[in-house]
């Protein structure tokens, strides 16, 4: 998950973090509330790829609905809780890793 209003760094470094963790056989999410100007080409590109889980981004909203006891949140490109697309989820669960 990173920051709020996402741009292209962001969205580089969630969608690392993506790989990694399907290289680990993790299921993984990115927390997207709004596709800006700056990211659509890339998340559209991301969403036709074969490559790629179809739920690959989730709002927040559907975020706090997966979270359960093995929930791992990994934050990105933000240094404040307040500033997270879904800081609710900082709450929510037992296991915040900050990058």
């Amino acid at each position: 998950m990173g920051h709020q209003i996402q741009d292209i760094d962001s969205l580089g470094a969630g969608i690392g973090i993506y790989r990694a963790s399907k290289s680990l056989g993790k299921k993984v999410h990115i927390v997207l509330n709004e596709i800006t100007t700056s990211i659509r080409p890339m998340v559209e590109r991301f969403m036709k790829d074969d490559e790629y889980e179809k739920d690959l981004f989730v709002t927040s909203s559907e975020a706090v609905e997966l979270v359960d006891s093995t929930t791992v949140v990994i934050v990105v490109d933000v240094n404040r809780p307040s500033y997270t697309e879904c800081p609710e989820l900082l709450r929510l669960c037992k296991s915040v890793v900050v990058l």
